[in-house]
């Protein structure tokens, strides 16, 4: 790492802001004397309410919960500082409870504003999680079911011409088996597009186009001989922008008001909204990128190593309006542990359709080494059969990890405001393990 990246760092850890917020409602009781734990007695009801009232229990649990807020925070930091992000906000729960909330650096460093809790970032792909817990609740309603073929509720849409007659299915597209393409060669123009798109549901006065007009005309990966729909996996965010235009016509709504509506209040995400750029959203951060500039020779020559000078630089601007349901929407790292922790719950979904939602879909031919389920990544464990199911998200200015532990009830978000970092999943995991083991 060259000296501007460690000066770069060392400006961060040295002024990066950070706070706590516990929520929990309980008040500590006044009349209860002080209690040494033993292996037999109960002290509260919950991890976070023995948090709360942590005077009246034993210096045990006091020790325990600086130890983890300790080795979540260095962990922490190491991942920001290595990746040399200038802003990051972290949330943690365990069964529904904020037990770790924090953020630290930056959401704007050319005026010196913090990161805040409660500063909105892009989600990035997170955002296909929660479209699937959108068709979960269609499904729900009776409105869709994951078998039903993609013409029945857009009917413009065309099969792949070399298997014109094989159904489509939501499944295949929410678990991207279908077919459909990624970003293509004019990234520029795609993952980078400044168009405003709006949808058939959404108030369009000035005529902007539907955002299925970006990729119809060339919907299909290049060989098309794995277009066969179930049989290979390709990873597509206009798949999922395509699912949106499913989620409209079942529900009558519009995407982003449905998804308001029907996932985002249910859950207690407040915070969470479509990332319109001409709108006005209060504590919505700034997004960033390092930029990598070659060294010249006269440097290289005096300096005797070439590696290229590294500097942090403003993101691209992007208009997000044609990937709402893939890549589109910004929230908070607590709003986000708010959706896990609801559906981990059962109070959003019955647990048939959660199993159905986080049970892994192989393609029938090729391989998926992803480990793609309707919407989620599973991460299979040996270890007490505590899998994992997340979601990462790479956005312009931005990268992102949900991650659960289903049968432990533990969630963690993180959101940080630069793109392409390394290694976030893993990172989301060490943080969801420190939390298991002192919530255990």
């Amino acid at each position: 790492m060259n000296s501007l990246i460690k000066g770069t760092s060392l400006l961060f850890v040295g002024i990066s802001g950070f706070s706590t917020i516990l929520n929990c409602e309980d008040k500590p009781t006044t009349t209860t004397k002080t209690t040494t734990l033993t292996n037999n007695s109960v002290c509260c009801k919950s991890p976070t309410q023995c948090i709360v009232n942590s005077s009246t229990l034993s210096p045990i649990i006091i020790k325990n919960k600086k130890n983890m807020n300790r080795e979540l925070k260095k962990e922490i930091l190491s991942w920001k500082e290595g990746n040399c992000v200038p802003g990051i906000s972290v949330c943690i729960q365990s069964n529904g409870e904020t037990i770790y909330k924090e953020a630290f650096g930056f959401a704007d460093v050319e005026n010196v504003i913090p990161m805040e809790t409660s500063s909105k970032l892009r989600v990035a792909s997170i955002s296909k999680a929660l479209t699937s817990i959108g068709l979960g609740v269609l499904f729900e309603q009776g409105k869709i079911k994951f078998s039903d073929s993609i013409q029945k509720h857009v009917p413009e849409w065309k099969n792949s011409p070399n298997f014109p007659d094989d159904v489509l299915t939501i499944n295949h597209v929410a678990s991207h088996l279908g077919g459909i393409r990624h970003y293509g060669l004019n990234r520029k123009a795609e993952f980078y597009s400044v168009e405003k798109f709006k949808t058939d549901k959404e108030y369009n006065p000035w005529g902007h186009r539907n955002p299925l007009e970006m990729f119809k005309e060339n919907p299909w990966v290049k060989d098309l001989e794995k277009t066969k729909p179930g049989h290979y996996f390709n990873y597509s965010t206009f798949g999922y922008t395509l699912l949106g235009l499913v989620i409209e016509s079942a529900s009558g709504k519009s995407f982003t008001t449905f998804m308001r509506d029907s996932v985002f209040r249910p859950c207690g995400m407040f915070d969470t909204q479509p990332d319109e750029h001409d709108s006005l959203i209060p504590g919505r951060s700034k997004q960033y990128a390092l930029k990598f500039t070659p060294r010249t020779q006269q440097e290289i020559s005096a300096n005797g190593y070439d590696e290229a000078r590294v500097s942090l630089c403003n993101a691209e601007f992007t208009n997000s309006s044609y990937k709402w349901p893939g890549g589109g929407f910004i929230s908070t790292a607590e709003d986000l542990c708010k959706l896990g922790s609801t559906v981990l719950g059962g109070r959003l979904l019955k647990q048939s359709t959660i199993d159905h939602l986080f049970k892994p879909n192989p393609p029938l031919t090729g391989k998926n080494t992803m480990n793609y389920c309707t919407g989620w990544f599973k991460q299979p464990s040996s270890k007490n059969n505590t899998d994992i199911i997340y979601h990462t998200g790479n956005a312009v200015g931005g990268s992102t990890v949900l991650v659960m532990i289903p049968q432990e009830n533990i969630v963690v978000s993180v959101l940080a405001n630069q793109e392409k970092t390394n290694l976030i999943n893993e990172f989301g995991f060490n943080l969801a393990r420190i939390a298991s083991k002192y919530n255990n």
